[in-house]
């Protein structure tokens, strides 16, 4: 009997333990810079988003946390809004961003660029915490990209952003089309009429 109770206890751990590290392990993510100096004091950081998540999560919002300095935020790609980010941030410790809806979600394996902003300082390696749609987070510390990668992947990132805007562009004007086409005199082509029969 105490022998089965020992088992018993010993499985009990190792299926939290277990369960524990399947949870921790499942969201991530990796925040990269390309870092350029303007000159006069002056740095920007054009950053990179990944989702390295593992069991299908979205990310949709991050935090900068950084030293106390005034940062001039640069316009967020469309889909994603901020508290503190575009223009000027005097004396601000912190940047953040998130999207404005489940379809601008960063999907797990996938990466999203066009987060840039510049700083009276060289911050070099920040914290941040990024936030997920089943509820984790992560913490870590953003990495600056080394040439020629830097290059290939922020390219990458700006497609991505092009074919975004180029997708909501075509859908607004196809949404364009569809209320010029039941505009009045459409409407009655189309109807045979019964517009103005219910419209009199």
């Amino acid at each position: 009997m105490k022998r089965k109770n020992i088992l018993i206890t010993i499985t009990l751990v190792l299926f939290i333990f277990c369960t524990s590290f399947t949870a921790s392990a499942a969201s991530g993510t990796n925040i990269l810079y390309k870092e350029s100096d303007l000159g006069e004091g002056w740095w920007q950081y054009d950053y990179v988003i990944e989702n390295t998540s593992t069991n299908g999560e979205y990310l949709y919002e991050v935090y900068l946390d950084f030293e106390e300095a005034d940062v001039y935020g640069f316009q967020l790609q469309s889909g994603w809004d901020y508290s503190v980010w575009e223009g000027w941030n005097y004396q601000a410790t912190y940047l953040n961003t998130y999207s404005i809806g489940p379809a601008y979600d960063i999907s797990s394996g996938s990466s999203l660029a066009g987060f840039n902003f510049k700083v009276n300082s060289r911050l070099g390696d920040i914290s941040y915490t990024a936030y997920f749609d089943d509820w984790s987070y992560i913490a870590g510390t953003t990495a600056i990209v080394p040439e020629p990668i830097s290059t290939t992947l922020f390219l990458t990132g700006a497609v991505i952003m092009a074919i975004r805007r180029f997708l909501n562009y075509s859908s607004a004007a196809s949404s364009h089309k569809l209320s010029s086409l039941l505009s009045h005199s459409n409407y009655k082509y189309l109807t045979g009429g019964k517009y103005n029969e219910i419209h009199k």
